[in-house]
């Protein structure tokens, strides 16, 4: 098994990680708010005249949500929290556990908890980063 220092870094850092997985949330919430907020009127058009629709943005609002949610399933801390707990459960069915299998036991853990303090920002950031940019281009369209 790989000692990782990165793991036991992660664990001491959780508390700035976690306090930017909060950011993050909040901007993806406001931005979120202002990118609703210029869709609805071409939602509106679309629904009173569909032929004349921009389908472009139309069909980025479907698109981009699917690909953000690929995205975010795809995490690196979800592989990582998905191969520990497989790691675990055959370590725990073993009929004998000996110190070194305890100690890997005990590495697994750590690195457990790692992915699942990096697991929320992961798995935000794909909605961030779309929502963000949004937001962006959608202030800069003419009304």
């Amino acid at each position: 098994m790989v000692h990782r220092t990165s793991d036991w870094l992660s664990l001491w850092t959780a508390p700035f990680e976690l306090a930017r997985t909060a950011v993050a949330f909040a901007e993806t919430a406001a931005h979120s708010q202002s990118v609703i907020a210029a869709r609805m009127p071409i939602i509106a058009s679309a629904m009173a005249s569909p032929w004349t629709a921009d389908g472009h943005e139309l069909g980025l609002m479907v698109s981009e949500k699917v690909a953000a949610a690929g995205r975010s399933a795809r995490s690196r801390s979800g592989a990582r929290l998905r191969s520990a707990l497989g790691g675990q459960t055959r370590a725990l069915e073993a009929p004998w556990i000996g110190p070194a299998a305890w100690f890997d036991i005990a590495e697994r853990n750590v690195a457990i908890a790692a992915a699942l303090v990096a697991l929320p920002g992961e798995m935000l950031k794909p909605f961030h980063t779309t929502v963000t940019a949004n937001a962006q281009r959608l202030k800069k369209r003419p009304t």
